[in-house]
């Protein structure tokens, strides 16, 4: 079954859709900035994930458990640990925001200089880049390029 977002919402809420079987693609409206913790966690039928431009945050563990395909566009802020599975297909869309891996926030004072600031994140902030592991991450890809593959493979 596809899930349809209601037109207007502007997050998912943490543990919103939490082990749900029946979810097989969502529907998420223009409007959503962020999906919450664990809010698609062991939804195990999950297969497409498209997420819209204007996305800027996906909680820890949102997608974890599911065998997504998943489109991060580049309005992406800020993507917490675990936040896909290790079994998911990630494709993180070309431009200005791009990032290689996943973030973890730390304090600028508390580490020293040689950590990347990250401009997105503010001059108080740090990102200390890590992968996760198991995903196929695919870096500065296009909108069509996640369709073709979907076609190819799903």
């Amino acid at each position: 079954m596809e899930l349809v977002i209601e037109e207007g919402a502007t997050k998912i809420k943490d543990f919103e859709y939490r082990d749900n079987k029946d979810i097989t693609s969502i529907k998420f409206p223009s409007t959503i900035k962020r999906i919450g913790l664990s809010s698609f966690l062991n939804c195990k039928n999950l297969k497409k994930v498209d997420l819209p431009r204007g996305i800027e945050y996906i909680g820890v563990c949102s997608f974890g458990g599911c065998p997504a395909v998943i489109f991060v566009p580049n309005t992406i802020q800020r993507i917490d640990d675990s936040a896909f599975s290790s079994n998911s297909v990630v494709f993180f869309e070309c431009g200005e925001n791009d990032f290689i891996g996943y973030h973890k926030i730390r304090d600028v004072s508390d580490y020293p200089d040689s950590y990347y600031r990250g401009s997105s994140m503010g001059g108080d902030t740090i990102e200390e880049f890590y992968y996760q592991e198991g995903c196929t991450l695919f870096f500065n890809k296009t909108h069509e390029d996640f369709l073709n593959y979907l076609k190819e493979h799903l």
